[in-house]
């Protein structure tokens, strides 16, 4: 049985500690799962973290010291590890079975199966990392949770601190470019937000470095744009040295939530003709740069769906860009409430794009994680005894919330943020606590819940949300496999899906075979696989 039931809030707590998530009438602790399992290695990092990913699945090393140098990308090997609870794996034997001869060729045949182009996964937070080792590792972490993108910001002041001397730029790209190289060497694609953040080129005020640019300084923008362009398009022409034409940057947004007080963090009025004029110039200097360039405007808020302020601001930029006729490429917006106003936000989104010409884009959730309120509500503020409780709320909220943006026809979800603000509960407010994992990088169980989820729909064809009455069910069409759903209930409920026998995973990765009609559903989502 998955059920848990539930009698209040202690007994939430205590089940949780006493049991594997979501295995119901446990009354001790599961023991630790030994498994043993043939495969190839698809990455390796014997210097740093230790850990190594057998055909996809990410084994950590704390607790035995194999000599990983001795193995390379492309080895056939049989690891056996015990799977502990939340989904983690640590390695008790590693043992080559096959050596490959050609290792260099096993590594591209490998890679190309992973590429990330059109994953419909990421998360923000690559600014974070600043060290090296910290930056191979978070993006380590990022590929083996299953994440195809990072979504960071670029500002204007990062990379020209100081204004041009006698019309000479002097670009600084060390730091932008050691975090895309790495992110491109985990194959991870990179959506930047261009920002026109400066120091010396923009309007501000009280000591703020955001607003439009000055229009002395207009062309000193256009040119920091082209250059930035022009270093990641992978044209072969003034590229960086880790750039190809195939690990290259391919789409762009242009600023983050724009608005009245809420535009690169500036006091400044930012109006939506301000922005309009903005976007245009900037699309400009990108398709001039590169005419493959995708650009998309930046994300509003929930795109005024559920009466934000920046409502006016969105669909007034629409309006003016229509009357210049001016188009875009993809469309971003973010989210920060229920799970079920994911749906409503995009539908909002489609009217207002075909009501001003646009017809139909495609739409990204580039920002989104729990709805702090609820939570608070729920929970009151953090401490020692309820962090049990927000991890399983978060990890399952999660998971519905890229369920839901994906079966409204949202091609790309981004979890905001990757890694947690602060360490528990250093603050009063759950919203500093939105990582996949802490503060000293250890993934919490909603990272494992990623991980699952993204295994599981990585590379769908097609989402639909098939029943919603008595509790809720979501199919998951693919082009190389058999269909996966995904269903929850509001309460605890046992249903049919007449899919016959089924493998029923778990959020956290834990599997069992079974009969679709004795799945018993609880507020914990379910991934349902018909067998043969």
């Amino acid at each position: 049985m998955f059920a848990i039931r539930l009698t209040s809030k202690l007994m939430v707590v205590m089940l949780l500690l006493l049991c594997l998530p979501h295995f119901a009438e446990c009354e001790e602790p599961e023991p630790d799962v030994v498994k043993t399992m043939q495969g190839q290695v698809t990455n390796i990092d014997p210097y740093c973290t230790g850990m190594v990913v057998v055909d996809g699945i990410a084994l950590e090393t704390f607790d035995f010291d194999p000599d990983l140098e001795g193995f390379q990308i492309g080895d056939f090997v049989e690891v056996t590890y015990i799977e502990k609870q939340y989904g983690s794996r640590n390695v008790n034997d590693l043992q080559s079975i096959v050596k490959s001869t050609q290792n260099e060729e096993a590594e591209k045949d490998i890679l190309k199966t992973i590429q990330n182009d059109k994953s419909h996964f990421g998360a923000r937070g690559l600014n974070y990392f600043s060290k090296k080792d910290e930056l191979d590792f978070g993006c380590q972490l990022a590929s083996q949770a299953g994440a195809g993108w990072w979504h960071v910001g670029i500002s204007w002041n990062s990379v020209e601190p100081e204004k041009p001397q006698d019309g000479v730029h002097h670009y600084r790209w060390k730091k932008t470019d050691k975090k895309i190289q790495a992110s491109l060497n985990f194959n991870i694609d990179v959506l930047p937000i261009t920002t026109c953040k400066s120091s010396w080129g923009s309007i501000h005020k009280k000591g703020s470095e955001g607003g439009v640019p000055k229009p002395e300084h207009m062309e000193d923008y256009q040119d920091f744009i082209r250059h930035l362009i022009e270093r990641y398009d992978g044209d072969g022409m003034d590229d960086a040295p880790f750039v190809t034409p195939d690990k290259r940057i391919k789409h762009w947004v242009v600023e983050n939530e724009p608005g009245p007080n809420h535009w690169c963090a500036s006091s400044v009025e930012v109006t939506a003709q301000e922005y309009a004029s903005h976007f245009i110039i900037t699309q400009q200097a990108i398709k001039e740069t590169d005419p493959t360039a995708q650009v998309s405007l930046a994300g509003f808020g929930s795109a005024g769906a559920l009466g934000l302020n920046d409502t006016t601001t969105f669909t007034d930029v629409l309006q003016l860009l229509s009357e210049q006729d001016v188009d875009f490429d993809f469309l971003v917006f973010h989210n920060y409430k229920q799970p079920e106003t994911i749906p409503i936000c995009f539908e909002f989104i489609q009217d207002k794009l075909n009501q001003y010409g646009f017809g139909t884009k495609k739409v990204w959730l580039t920002e989104t994680n729990f709805y702090k309120d609820g939570i608070k509500d729920q929970l009151g503020e953090p401490t020692e005894y309820n962090k049990i409780e927000f991890d399983a709320l978060v990890a399952e909220g999660m998971v519905k919330r890229f369920v839901y943006a994906f079966s409204t026809g949202i091609e790309t979800v981004i979890e905001h943020t990757f890694v947690d603000q602060v360490p528990w509960p250093e603050k009063s407010s759950f919203s500093y606590y939105r990582g996949l994992v802490d503060r000293e990088l250890n993934p919490k169980p909603v990272y494992y819940a990623y991980q699952t989820m993204a295994s599981r729909l990585e590379a769908f064809d097609y989402a639909d949300q098939i029943h919603e009455s008595s509790y809720y069910l979501f199919k998951f069409d693919f082009s190389n496999k058999n269909s996966v759903y995904v269903a929850w209930s509001d309460d605890e409920k046992q249903v049919d899906l007449d899919l016959g026998p089924v493998k029923a995973t778990d959020i956290y990765g834990n599997e069992t075979v079974r009969d679709s009609s004795e799945l018993t559903l609880t507020g914990s989502p379910l991934f349902v696989e018909q067998m043969g």
